[in-house]
């Protein structure tokens, strides 16, 4: 009997803190975080402008606008194993495209490198419309070169 508490105290004290660990999750100043459960958003947590993102996801996604949007970065709590956090970058980001070739009004062929810098300011949005930062930056190459080759072509 006395070995089996030896056991099972630190087992149970393990699996404790295994417990709590997953119950809790930090926001840093530079990021924002979505709380999905079950595939479904239930809170946001963004560090300014909770009312403008409330807003701009109620105006174009009318069933999220019931969506709890939390101002405020640190320590926060979820529900463990059963929600799932996404954290989504606040600073500046910058994307350099790969370079590409394109060819002018006058058959010359040009190499062009770019770069963007862009910011995710709704998470919620890019949440439902990219799902990632790569499907996001593909997304930019498309528009940049599609861009540049109109411009470009017509010189």
């Amino acid at each position: 009997m006395k070995t089996l508490k030896k056991i099972l105290l630190p087992v149970l004290v393990l699996a404790l803190i295994f417990i709590v660990n997953n119950s809790m999750f930090i926001v840093n100043e530079y990021e924002s975080a979505i709380i999905k459960r079950f595939g479904h958003i239930e809170a946001v947590y963004v560090k300014e402008n909770a009312q403008e993102v409330r807003d701009t996801t109620a105006k174009y996604y009318p069933a999220l606008a019931s969506t709890n949007v939390i101002e405020g970065t640190g320590i926060h709590f979820k529900v463990p194993f059963v929600d799932q956090v996404t954290k989504y970058s606040n600073r500046l980001l910058t994307y350099d495209t790969s370079p590409q070739q394109v060819i002018t009004s006058d058959k010359k062929k040009l190499l062009f490198d770019n770069n963007a810098q862009w910011t995710i300011e709704n998470p919620v949005l890019f949440d439902l419309s990219m799902r990632s930062i790569s499907s996001a930056e593909t997304r930019i190459d498309d528009i940049i070169y599609s861009s540049m080759r109109d411009k470009i072509g017509k010189n």
